[in-house]
Order: structure tokens, then C-alpha cells, then sequence
């Protein structure tokens, strides 16, 4: 028996619905980028009230605790991305005269896309 013998491979389709990951992974991105943004501005500024604590008996003759303790901050949320850094009211009504008169001493950590 002699003959040609061809063997053809089946033909394999595979077709993937993406549209429900997309959809998913959109989600995703809309919630997390907005928290995880927060976050490091809530950090940054964190470590800006640290550094301006610190910074306070370097310039102040035998400062107390309270006033060590002067910054706060408010929280970036993921609603609102800015974080402020800022004298605490005690401190600052204490303190009004002498140093943060007309001075902007409480900078805003914001995003570039919450402006």
C-alpha cells in the first residue's frame, strides 16, 4: 500500500471575555490609588511634624514638653488627599506673639491630583 499520508492538526480557538477584569481591575485602581495616595500623604506629613518637633529646642531656650509637642497634622483621606501639617491650638494661641505670627508655618501636602 503506498499513499500519501497527511495528518492535519485540529484547528484550537480560544477566545477570553476580558471585559469583566477590565471592569474589576478599573474598580481596583479607583479605589486603591486614592487610599494608597492618602496614605503617603498622611506619612509625609507624619514625618514633617516629626522633623518640626525636633527642630523646636534647637531654637528655643528650655522649651517643655508641651511645647516640643507643638505640630500636628490632619489626615489625607481618600476623599480629600491633602495632609496638613500644623501648630496644635493650645500651642499656637500660647505661642500666637511669638513665633507664628504672620508666618505660614503649617505647609499642605496635597496631590497633584486633588488640584
Amino acid at each position: 500500500m503506498c499513499g500519501l499520508f497527511v495528518w492535519v492538526a485540529p484547528m484550537i480557538s480560544i477566545k477570553i471575555d476580558t471585559s469583566r477584569l477590565e471592569r474589576q481591575l478599573k474598580a481596583l485602581a479607583n479605589d486603591q490609588v486614592p487610599y494608597a495616595t492618602a496614605v503617603a500623604l498622611t506619612r509625609t506629613a507624619q514625618d514633617a511634624a516629626k522633623e518640626l518637633n525636633a527642630e523646636l529646642p534647637k531654637h528655643l531656650d528650655n522649651p517643655t514638653p508641651f511645647t516640643r509637642q507643638a505640630f500636628t497634622i490632619l489626615r489625607a483621606t481618600k476623599r480629600d488627599l491633602r495632609a496638613v501639617v500644623l501648630a496644635k491650638p493650645a500651642q499656637r494661641s500660647a505661642s500666637s506673639q511669638l513665633l507664628w505670627s504672620r508666618r505660614a508655618i503649617a505647609p499642605t501636602i496635597s496631590s497633584a491630583h486633588a488640584m
